[in-house]
């Protein structure tokens, strides 16, 4: 088999790995938005359809500020950012 035969099974492998590494992570972000709307929070978009939420923690948490929930975060290898709302 040539280099480049190979080369081209070898990509082909890696972008069908990478296919449905992300179809993997796509459905575990639905779980997880699933999940967190039955323990009663509130996801702004209704739940995703891609590997990210956005979660409104107002009413569940009203005296939790960006800078606490940033440190929780942190300190459980979660990555995450503060978005100032401003629906009311």
């Amino acid at each position: 088999m040539s280099l480049l035969l190979r080369l081209l099974a070898l990509e082909k492998t890696y972008y069908q790995a990478g296919k449905e590494y992300a179809m993997q992570v796509k459905k575990n972000a639905s779980v997880l938005a699933q999940a967190l709307v039955e323990k009663g929070f509130s996801i702004v978009s209704g739940g995703t359809d891609n590997h990210s939420m956005l979660l409104d923690l107002r009413q569940k948490y009203p005296d939790l500020t960006g800078k606490i929930a940033e440190n929780a975060l942190v300190a459980a290898d979660i990555t995450a950012n503060k978005n100032k709302s401003t629906i009311r």
